[in-house]
């Protein structure tokens, strides 16, 4: 009767351990650090007339730009933006709408297999529709539906596998640095 105990006595401790932090990342700021910045697009110079001039009734736009953080500053940000025509880009934490961190690269076979199935769906739909909903016993029929079902399943977990998405954590306000702060923290950073 003791020896029946011992694993269930077990499996509450294992159970009432709290979960492991795997999905936790520090939301430490240094520079190298990968970050996605939402903040209001900035006009290009004052003389340029592409640019967007604020006013009173006049917002810039919202933009997000990523990259790894080059320096961080009492007043600013700088980042090396990814896809931009400068190399590097300060902003003001004054005008800083949202800021994340990068989680890695993560492969999309779930939202593939999903659309698949949606795809396959439509496709179901479609083959009923044209042959009538024949249930004759051709089972080469059936087979033809059946392959003709299945290929967006297919092509959707391709398309998950072959592609990546960037998956990012957003960092809370309390874990920016304060606008008050003297200390600058810059370093090198590799492109």
């Amino acid at each position: 009767m003791v020896a029946l105990h011992r694993p269930a006595i077990l499996l509450v401790a294992v159970l009432a351990l709290p979960p492991p932090a795997w999905g936790e990342a520090t939301t430490e700021l240094a520079p190298g650090t990968r970050v996605r910045v939402t903040h209001p697009k900035e006009p290009a110079s004052p003389g340029d007339s592409s640019s967007v001039q604020t006013s009173i009734l006049v917002r810039p736009p919202i933009v997000r730009t990523s990259g790894p953080i080059a320096a961080l500053r009492p007043a600013t940000i700088v980042i090396l933006p990814d896809r931009a025509p400068v190399d590097s880009l300060a902003i003001a934490w004054s005008a800083v709408r949202q800021l994340e961190t990068s989680r890695g690269m993560k492969g999309n076979f779930w939202r593939g297999y999903g659309l698949g199935l949606v795809g396959a769906l439509g496709a179901g739909v479609v083959y009923s529709v044209a042959t009538g909903g024949d249930e004759s016993g051709d089972s080469g029929a059936h087979y033809g539906g059946a392959i003709f079902v299945l290929i967006p399943v297919l092509a959707g977990v391709i398309w998950g596998i072959a592609t990546k998405s960037e998956r990012w954590r957003d960092v809370p306000r309390s874990a920016w640095p304060a606008l008050s702060d003297s200390v600058e923290a810059t370093g090198p950073v590799a492109r």
